[in-house]
Order: C-alpha cells, then structure tokens, then sequence
C-alpha cells in the first residue's frame, strides 16, 4: 500500500505494475524521471524499477495490478506488448475522461474475476490481457503524439537517462554513456545539461545513489558485496563516494539515521 512508503526512501520493484490515480496527487521519481501524478492518471512501470516518493496529499489513492512477467507471459501466450518488456521502463499517461471510465471499468471487472473465478483462471487472465492491451493501445496513441514534439536534444537526453537507468550504477563515466550513443562525450554533456538543467555526472551520481540506497535498506548484502555488484575498485573509495554525495555514510544510512 502506497501509505507505508517513506517519503524519500526509494525502493524497487521485481514485478510489472499498472495504475490508475483515484484521488488526490503525489511527485514520484520513477527511474530517475520525475513526475506530478493526479487524479486520472495512468501509469506503467517495468520490472526492476526504481520508485521515491517525494510528496504526496493526504487523500493520494491509487488502484494497481501487480503480475509477474512468467503469469503475464502465460496469460498472453509470449506476446506481452514491447513498450513492457524493457527493465526500468515506465510511462504515464494523462487520459481523457472516456478513457479513465473505461479503465476503471476494467478494473472492476478484474475485481469481480478474481474473486469469483481464482486469480489465475482463465477468465482473470482474459480480463487482464484485456485491459493490458488498452495501455498497450494508448502508449502507442500518446507516444506517437509525443514523438512528433520531441527536438533532437530531448531525444538525446531521453536515450541518455535510458542508458544510465538500464547500467544501474555500474558505469559511472560519461564517456561509457558517449560510446554507447555514438557522440562524443563533449556534446552528451552539453545537450544534457542544456535540456534537463542538470549535469551529466549528476544524473550517473543519482542513479548510481538510488541503487546504493536499495541495496542497504532492501537487502541484506555487505557493504563489500555492494561495492563490488557496483564496481568500485574498494571499500574504502565506495565509503568516501557516498557519504560525499548523501553526508552519511553507507552505515549511518543504512540504520536509518537519515529519518532521524
């Protein structure tokens, strides 16, 4: 339930999520990218994301399906929709009137399946298929709208904090990220510090702590473990970058002195 969340305190997750805003409004980080959700919104987030919470109103709500990728597999004979099947990856949709009737139409239906039918009948499974068709359907109707909008430096900005999300906190140079996008690493950082208003190396450094964060409150990994899943070169150099950029260090953090 949204209302045991921590403002603040991100945490990831391992299964495939659609939601719909039934009232009130929050600021969300998904994956790096921030967001203002409100009432009608929907939402999509991918398998291994990474979620904080920022703000929310008293009377934020929310409805969401939960399924893992092998049920959702199962129900859909392999062919989940490809904007679902990239890790880290998730989209939010500002529906019209119409469609949240509808949506929330479906929703009651899978309600109604589950518990007269079993969760994982045959006739739950038709339901959702259907109503992941209808995301499916919309995605592909507002990123269209929204392609067409986008400039090349957004473009570049977008593919950029999609490699940053898809690293996870293993690479931490931009010339790694340049590579991957073949430009140069001079003009990654220009046009990302000229579209989001933020650094390159700001946004590695963000991505790289958020990791770091889930791994000491969300398992139960040494920190060795952690800076060696992260690459870097010790102990001591994984210490000094984190209390750097958080002023705790990976301890401190991890026994909650930040909420202190």
């Amino acid at each position: 339930m949204v209302e045991t969340v921590l403002e603040g305190m991100p945490f990831r997750f391992d299964d495939l999520r659609w939601g719909f805003v039934n009232s009130g409004e929050a600021d969300v980080v998904i994956n790096l990218q921030p967001y203002h959700v409100k009432v009608g919104d929907m939402f999509f987030i991918g398998t291994d994301s990474i979620l904080e919470f920022n703000g929310m109103a008293d009377d934020f709500n929310l409805q969401a399906l939960v399924i893992t990728t092998d049920l959702l597999n199962g129900w859909m004979n392999g062919h989940i929709p490809d904007c679902m099947q990239v890790k880290m990856t998730q989209f939010r949709i500002e529906s019209s009137t119409e469609e949240q009737a509808l949506l929330l139409k479906l929703f009651d239906t899978l309600w109604n399946a589950v518990h007269l039918t079993g969760d994982r009948s045959n006739v739950t499974g038709g339901v959702v298929n259907a109503l992941v068709r209808f995301y499916e359907s919309l995605f592909l109707k507002y990123s269209q709208n929204e392609e067409h909008q986008l400039s090349r430096e957004r473009m570049i900005f977008q593919q950029f904090i999609k490699l940053v999300n898809q690293a996870n906190g293993t690479q931490r140079r931009l010339g790694y990220y340049a590579q991957q996008m073949h430009l140069t690493q001079r003009y990654v950082g220009t046009v990302v510090k000229q579209v989001s208003d933020v650094t390159a190396k700001e946004w590695i450094d963000r991505s790289t702590i958020m990791r770091i964060k889930v791994l000491l409150r969300h398992s139960d990994m040494q920190i060795t473990q952690i800076a060696s899943l992260l690459n870097f070169v010790n102990d001591s150099f994984f210490n000094k970058y984190f209390k750097r950029i958080t002023g705790l260090t990976p301890n401190e953090y991890r026994q909650g002195k930040d909420h202190l």
